[in-house]
């Protein structure tokens, strides 16, 4: 009985290490990428960072929506599952990150220049489909030299 109970932890510790191991990698690999998309070759336009004020910000007006539409709600508390979450703080970023991927992807951005720096702000204007009911919801995320600087959410 200990023997077999024993050969379970062995596995569990191995697979443990394991999974370590390769996000240690994922995190290297990230660090790279995140290199790559900051370099002087790049214009801003990919956020790899936000900002506190933004988190703030996103994560307050997230919240208010949900509070509208029981579908919003159930996306981002997760009653069943708290830990799923869009509030908690990696799936809030990752929410953002593959948003503005996608809009990046499909070109559904605008350049225009920074009141503040002079500088060039990406505007990415994401249509959250699996939230629209009769209207569209639209995330708005502000980007600068890789920051995401501010983002909001409003109804059409």
């Amino acid at each position: 009985m200990l023997e077999k109970l024993y050969m379970e932890f062995a596995e569990m510790y191995s697979s443990i290490n394991e999974a370590e191991n390769d996000l240690s990698n994922k995190k290297r690999l990230m660090e790279e990428i995140k290199k790559s998309l900051t370099s002087s070759d790049s214009n801003g336009s990919y956020a790899v960072e936000i900002s506190a004020h933004a988190y703030k910000q996103i994560s307050e007006r997230i919240e208010a929506i949900s509070k509208e539409n029981m579908k919003i709600y159930q996306d981002v508390m997760k009653p069943g599952s708290p830990g799923e979450g869009l509030l908690i703080p990696s799936n809030l970023k990752s929410f953002i990150f593959t948003s503005i991927a996608a809009a990046q992807q499909s070109k559904e951005f605008t350049m225009e220049k920074s009141k503040k720096t002079g500088g060039s702000e990406f505007h990415y204007n994401i249509n959250i489909k699996q939230w629209s009911g009769e209207r569209n919801l639209i995330f708005t995320v502000i980007v600068e030299n890789g920051f995401v600087k501010t983002g909001y959410f409003n109804w059409e």
